[in-house]
Formats: structure tokens, sequence, C-alpha cells
């Protein structure tokens, strides 16, 4: 009894821990699953196309098994928009010879690091009165919570505890000052600042941003 084979293998791809299709500018690992184990997958099958010139970088290549396999990908310095990753057809075969048939995905290359602008309602604090503080962000965002920001003045407190999701990139936090903060009343400038929050893509602030009141 002999087994016949004449189904020609494929790739599925998948990036990361989560397959989200979105590869930050620090790069991802990609992995390639074959439908059927082959002994001479390699590199050199693996082609890419992004929507610039530069393709960025492809890097420790390595089998985990012989229908399952590993690679590193660094996208161009600066870059934004998408590439695809194309296993062509006829580059391999699996063990019994048949050929390949063609597989790609396409993935978005996110390098923008996320910004934010703040307003707040009311610019002069007074004892008691609350000011609501809104943070404006560039791209959507993963969250924030009270250790991204910061305020220059001690006796300014937040009202409703972490900053409130509006959407997933414009929050909101409430503050007003401490009457009679350690018996002292306060006449000076203060500031409220936003940092270290990070894109959907894992791209990091860089700058810290501010709004003074």
């Amino acid at each position: 009894t002999y087994l016949i084979d004449n189904t020609d293998p494929t790739v599925v791809f998948f990036e990361g821990s989560n397959n989200d299709k979105l590869i930050p500018s620090g790069g991802s690992s990609i992995t390639f699953i074959l439908s059927e184990p082959s002994n001479n997958f390699s590199e050199e099958d693996i082609d890419i196309i992004t929507s610039d010139l530069v393709t960025g970088t492809l890097l420790n290549f390595s089998a985990v098994t012989s229908s399952t396999y590993i690679i590193d990908y660094e996208p161009p310095v600066n870059y934004s928009g998408t590439i695809t990753l194309t296993v062509s057809n006829n580059s391999f075969n699996d063990i019994s010879g048949n050929n390949n048939i063609s597989s790609q995905v396409t993935y978005t290359i996110d390098s923008d690091v996320p910004t934010a602008t703040i307003l707040m309602n009311d610019y002069l604090l007074r004892k008691s009165e609350i000011s609501s503080v809104t943070f404006y962000i560039s791209e959507p965002i993963l969250d924030l919570n009270l250790s991204n920001l910061n305020r220059t003045l001690s006796n300014i407190q937040t009202v409703n505890g972490v900053p409130t999701k509006i959407s997933s990139n414009q929050f909101q936090v409430d503050i007003l000052p401490y009457t009679n903060y350690n018996g002292q009343e306060y006449n000076m400038e203060g500031s409220i600042s936003l940092s270290n929050f990070y894109d959907l893509s894992g791209n990091k602030s860089t700058s810290s941003f501010r709004d003074y009141f």
C-alpha cells in the first residue's frame, strides 16, 4: 500500500504574539506555518514588497520543526506604510516533491511616535473649583493611568481617579486644588503633563506634553 501525495503545500503567516497585523518601528517576529513538512524551505523563499523603495531586513531565520519556521523582521527606519511578505509559487516543495502554491500577507508598519495635546476648560483655578483636563492623542493608544500624569503643584488633586476614556485617543481627568493645603494659600502657575504612553503598535511617546494653569 502506498500513500499518494499530490497536494501542493501552502503557507500561513503569524506575526508577533497576537497576529494583529501591526508591526512597530522596532520590528517583530514572523512565523511561517507550512501545510506540510518541507526539507528545503529557506529565507531565500521569502520576498518583501513595500509601498516605498526600501524593504527592511530579515534576520535570524530558524526552523522550529520541518513545517514551522521563524524569522525576525526589522522595518526601514522611520517608515510608515505597508509591507507584503510573499512566498512565491515553486519556491519550495514538500517531502513528496510537490511544489508550493504562492502565499502572501500584508502588514501595516507604524513608526509614528504618538503625541498629545492637552486642553483645560478652566485655566484659573480657585479653591474647590474643578477643571476638566482633556488629553487628545495623535493616534489610538493602549490606555492612560495616573502614572502617565505629572503635576507641578502638590496641592492639586485628581477628582475622578484614573483618566476617563472618551475614545481610544481621547481621555479626560478632573483636577481641583486642595483647600488650604498644609495651611497655605497658593497663588502661582502650575502645570499638568503627560508622558510614557504607547500606541497600539507599541511605539512609546518620546516627549512630555504639558499645559499650564
